[in-house]
């Protein structure tokens, strides 16, 4: 049988949920796990408000992790 279209929507709906999850499970911030799906940072965002994920890592302003 052929996946109909609204099928199709919610199967790559939570796709893209289980991507962002995972990435926010491995606790890097956003930029990382933007460069990590290739995508901006603002579009990441954005799906993770929009599909209400917890992301634990909040960091502001440039942080390099090799200093530490």
């Amino acid at each position: 049988m052929t996946e109909t279209i609204p099928e199709m929507r919610a199967r790559h709906k939570a796709e893209v949920k289980a991507a962002l999850v995972e990435q926010a499970e491995m606790r890097i911030s956003q930029t990382e796990a933007a460069r990590n799906l290739d995508m901006k940072l603002t579009g990441l965002n954005n799906l993770v408000i929009k599909l209400d994920i917890y992301w634990p890592v909040k960091m502001q302003g440039k942080y390099d992790r090799s200093k530490k």
